[in-house]
């Protein structure tokens, strides 16, 4: 996460955390925050320091699923003529 905090806004902090606007803003809203649970709103230091020590595990989770690769993987077969020369390749895209 950032930590240039001056006036990060909610949405933005939300794809960090990996929660919901309304779900951030209603945590604020408990811990005595006077938040609009809008993308557009702006965040002070205390209350993203606040939501990344409340939503650690989050963040941590959010970091090991971005490093599963899910998709396909490329490819690429080689044939060598009698001379050691590539003579073609072929492309293969497989699902992992």
């Amino acid at each position: 996460m950032p930590e240039t905090t001056k006036g990060a806004r909610l949405a933005k902090v939300a794809r960090e955390i990996n929660l919901g606007i309304e779900t951030i803003a209603e945590h604020l809203r408990k811990k005595g925050f006077e938040v609009d649970a809008k993308p557009t709103t702006k965040l002070t230091a205390e209350m993203y320091n606040l939501l990344k020590k409340d939503f650690n595990s989050e963040i941590v989770l959010k970091q090991r699923a971005e490093q599963v690769n899910i998709g396909l993987k490329k490819r690429e077969k080689l044939s060598l003529n009698e001379t050691g020369e590539v003579k073609s390749v072929k492309k293969n895209h497989l699902l992992v």
